[in-house]
Order: structure tokens, then C-alpha cells, then sequence
């Protein structure tokens, strides 16, 4: 690990490929829209309810 400072986040890289697993075993996707020097935008497509085939918007971040 770096102690210098210069990074805020460390980590293993593996927390987005784990969510997008969970929501395509969901029958959802995500969807990432990126412009660099402004940052992402994350959304999550759910099903909501046990007989809706298509996805749901459930929630769009931008980080």
C-alpha cells in the first residue's frame, strides 16, 4: 500500500465487477457513462417484482 498520500482510494479494483455480477444474477445491468475530469455516472436496471421481465431504473450515481 502507498502512504504518501497522493491516492484517496486504495483498494483491489474488484468491487465493480462484483456488483454488476450480482445484478445480471438479478436479471438487471448496470450501465456506466464516463467523462474523464468529470467523473461517472453508474446506473442499476432491476427487476422489480417476480413476474416483470424487463428491467427497472433503480437508482443512477455520479461519482
Amino acid at each position: 500500500m502507498d502512504n504518501s498520500g497522493d491516492q484517496l482510494f486504495e483498494g483491489l479494483g474488484l468491487g465493480l465487477a462484483i456488483t454488476k455480477q450480482v445484478i445480471e444474477q438479478h436479471k438487471g445491468h448496470l450501465d456506466v457513462v464516463s467523462t474523464p475530469g468529470k467523473g461517472s455516472t453508474f446506473t442499476m436496471w432491476l427487476n422489480v417484482g417476480k413476474d416483470n421481465d424487463e428491467p427497472h431504473k433503480e437508482s443512477g450515481t455520479t461519482v
